[in-house]
């Protein structure tokens, strides 16, 4: 019977304890005086929308996704959402090797308020390689999201730079109660055959 409780046991921590690694990296810099090394939204075609520099690490925002909706629109100050999901992003090391390759989920939004501009979502990575960011071993997808803030109303006017990715897996449909209970009896049960063998 102790076998039992303990089979039970293992497979709950099991569940609540595994989670792959994730990797938080952040910048800021100086509008002002630090310009040329700021990345700031650009249209421009064959240019990337934002190219941000995190040391070890180089960050490209190449598109964004297509389908936009006005979300408010004055003279000073507007907000689009992109409803598709879609664009390109890429992590490079310092030799350019690209690490991370995706593109972002529905749902990002891009605004231009009265004291600067901003843009995050959420991204799906198609090509994680968890080896060089530390995350895991081989090459992986996960997931994770960005936020850039350019913020005119600080002094000085500071730009924010934040990315995380998560090893995880693409999200999965979360199993019922009922699902992880039968497969907890399941593990007992087994458990209780191999003891009364």
């Amino acid at each position: 019977m102790k076998n039992v409780i303990f089979l039970l046991m293992a497979a709950l921590c099991f569940a609540t304890v595994s989670s792959a690694d994730e990797i938080h990296l952040a910048t800021t810099c100086n509008a002002n005086a630090d310009f040329s090394h700021c990345s700031f939204i650009d249209g421009a075609i064959g240019r990337p929308v934002l190219d941000v520099n995190f040391g070890q690490f180089e960050f490209k925002v190449q598109d964004l996704p297509t389908e936009v909706v006005v979300d408010y629109y004055s003279e000073t100050s507007f907000q689009y959402t992109y409803t598709n999901g879609g664009g390109d992003v890429l992590l490079l090391d310092s030799s350019s090797n690209v690490v991370a390759e995706g593109a972002f989920l529905p749902g990002v939004i891009e605004a231009y308020p009265h004291s600067g501009e901003s843009l995050q979502g959420s991204i799906h990575f198609s090509y994680l390689n968890a080896d060089s960011l530390g995350i895991g071993t081989g090459i992986i997808q996960g997931g994770g999201s960005f936020v850039y803030l350019h913020d005119q109303g600080r002094s000085p006017a500071t730009n924010f730079y934040d990315l995380i990715i998560d090893g995880n897996s693409p999200p999965a449909p979360t199993p019922e109660s009922g699902t992880l209970l039968l497969t907890l009896v399941g593990v007992g049960i087994l458990g209780l055959v191999k003891v009364l063998r």
